[in-house]
């Protein structure tokens, strides 16, 4: 009885970590959560140094995408993005914040 209780207390979570590990590779927000959110990317993006604090940045993005919430404010101030690439070439970790925004726009209909 101890022994299956024990076995199932340990089975039971690695099936839970490997089912999210999984989940997280077939939607592709593996590497939304791996931002560090140092905002390297904002001090190279154009737009941001444009439009001030107008534009969220890619940073907020990030965020954003992390927090899986389907944006309200999903208007014509994301819809700004460039998609320049400057954001990826800063990002210590290789992350790509402007294909993220795409996969949101995608997933949103806009």
């Amino acid at each position: 009885m101890v022994l299956a209780f024990y076995t199932a207390s340990i089975f039971i979570p690695v099936i839970i970590i490997i089912f999210l590990a999984i989940r997280m590779i077939k939607h592709r927000v593996a590497d939304v959560m791996l931002c560090l959110e140092c905002e390297r990317c904002m001090g190279v993006c154009p737009l941001l140094l444009k439009k001030g604090n107008t534009f969220p940045g890619p940073v907020n993005i990030m965020i954003q995408a992390k927090a899986s919430a389907a944006p309200d404010k999903f208007d014509d101030v994301l819809l700004l993005c460039t998609g320049c690439g400057l954001c990826s070439r800063a990002c210590p970790r290789g992350l790509e914040p402007n294909k993220v925004l795409d996969r949101l726009k995608k997933n949103n209909g806009v």
